[in-house]
Order: C-alpha cells, then structure tokens, then sequence
C-alpha cells in the first residue's frame, strides 16, 4: 500500500511538473513529432519497395518466391539494424542514436543517387535540378551531423596549473608553459603560452585597458577534422612563473560545418547549371543513358 501511494505521488507530481513547464512540453512534442517523421520515413522505404517489385522482376527476371525473398530479406535486414540500434541507444542515448542513424540513412540515399548519376553520364551526370539538390542534401546532412556532434561530445575544463604542469581533456595533453606580459601605449597584455599535445605552442590572453574595470580575454583556437580546442587565459599570475588558470573547450566535427556550407554552395551552382535528360522518367535509375547519334550526311546522286 505504501508503495502504490508513493508511485501515485510520484505521478502526480511529475504530471504537475510538466504542466508547470511549458519549454518541457515542447520538447516532448518536437520528440514525439520527430519520432513520427523517422517511422514514416521507414515506412515509405517499405513502401518503396513494393512499388519497385515489378521492375525488379522485368529488369532480372526471377519468380514469385524469389520476389517474397526481396521483400523478406529486406524485412531481415531492417530487423537487424533496429536490434543494433537498440543496443546502442542504451549505450550512448536514443537522442543520439536517432540523429545520426536518420543522417546516415539520408546520406547513403543521397550518395546512392550520385554514384549512379556517375556512373551513367560521367561528372556530366552530377548537373541539373535532381543531382546537384541531391549534393545539397549531402551538405545539410553533414551540418546535421556536425552540429550533433558538437553538442553532445563537447568537453570543457578550468585548470590551476604552474609552469610545466599539464593538464587531459578529451585525449588531448595540454601544457601550460608560462605567461608574458607586454605593455603597449594603449593596453597591457597578458599572454600565456601552451602546448597542445606536445606540438605548437598557442597564446590565449587578456587585454587590460586603462580606463575598463575588467579585462578582455582573446582565446586562442586549434582546428582540425576531427575536433576544435579553444583555450582562454581565465586568470594570470603576477608573475611570469606564477601559476594560471585555463580554460580548455573542445567541440569535435566543429570544421565539417563549413564543410556541409561549402558543399550546399556547390550543389547549388550544380543544381542551376542545365543538364541534360535523355532517359524516359519510367526507366529505373540503374539503366545507363543512351549515346546521342550523329546523324550521317545525305549522299546527293
């Protein structure tokens, strides 16, 4: 009985609670609309495949079983994925899971189109509306990625370190070496010098003015493929061999985002740029376009 009050209690108040929070509900309603699109999308899929079962059959033949086993063997292999989707969404979360499962699946479909408009007309085949929307929606799915990525797996850290102590964040070796102080006629700068895993030194600061009550940091920044480690000055020492405290961030995937900008900027020039069309819009995309022929001059007698 004590316990059956405590779960009704404990409903209760999370009931309350969430009709006091309205930024809550919200979330909840994006989730559950952005779980709604995905089964739709796997839905279509299914449905994609039944349309296609005749021109499967035209294309290479094959008997009514043989067609059961397309169907079948397509249900496997979406049975398959969802159990390993399961396994990992206990282990990294559904939210990520779910992000980066809908960009790898609109990703490999977009990929998918442009190897086969490739593959049918040469770099010819990647201009037009179709193909250079399709390098478009690569863009934006690598933003996507980008910008989850960045979120999720960014770490951060604040570090009391002396000269020649160093300091782990995210596998990266930080190492703070000292700080220098430079006066100019209008400012005074504090600069610290660290080494990131053990190769170039770089130098946040702050600047000191003589009429502001607080200084100006100027963080220092490395960019990479894989991730972006900011460092700030957050407080310096008096002296140059006193010790300092620094700030580290790190954000991964932090430069595909202006990769996924410039691959939008391409396909858009591809996608405004004519192409040509010489295949029936029934054909299937496999189906490899035509030579244009030339015709042969008339023989006049």
């Amino acid at each position: 009985m004590d316990s059956e009050l405590r779960d009704r209690t404990t409903c209760h108040q999370a009931a309350a609670s969430a009709l006091a929070n309205p930024a809550g509900r919200g979330r909840a309603t994006a989730a559950l609309i952005s779980v709604c699109l995905g089964f739709f999308v796997i839905q279509l899929d299914v449905t994609i495949v039944n349309v296609a079962l005749p021109a499967i059959q035209h294309q290479i033949g094959g008997s009514l079983a043989g067609l059961q086993w397309v169907v079948d063997a397509y249900t496997l292999a979406l049975a398959s994925i969802m159990l390993t989707a399961g396994s990992t969404a206990d282990r990294i979360g559904a939210r990520k899971t779910f992000t980066f499962g809908l960009a790898a699946f609109a990703g490999t479909a977009a990929v998918r189109q442009l190897v086969l408009a490739a593959r049918r007309q040469g770099a010819r085949g990647l201009l037009g509306r179709a193909n250079g929307g399709m390098v478009v929606h690569l863009g934006v799915v690598i933003i996507a990625v980008a910008f989850a990525a960045s979120q999720s797996y960014g770490h951060s850290g604040e570090f009391r370190l002396r000269p020649g102590q160093s300091a782990n964040v995210a596998g990266h070796h930080v190492t703070y070496l000292g700080t220098r102080t430079v006066r100019h006629p209008n400012k005074t700068s504090i600069t610290a010098r660290v080494r990131i895993d053990g190769g170039r030194v770089y130098a946040p600061a702050i600047h000191e003015f003589p009429f502001a009550s607080q200084g100006i940091g100027s963080p220092s920044v490395r960019s990479g493929l894989r991730d972006d480690v900011y460092l700030t000055l957050v407080q310096a020492s008096s002296s140059s061999r006193g010790p300092a405290v620094i700030g580290v961030f790190v954000q991964p995937l932090v430069a595909w985002l202006w990769i996924g900008g410039a691959l939008m900027g391409v396909g858009t020039v591809l996608a405004a740029w004519p192409g040509r069309r010489r295949r029936r819009p029934t054909d299937p995309a496999s189906v490899p376009i035509p030579e244009e022929r030339v015709p042969e001059p008339a023989v006049v007698a």
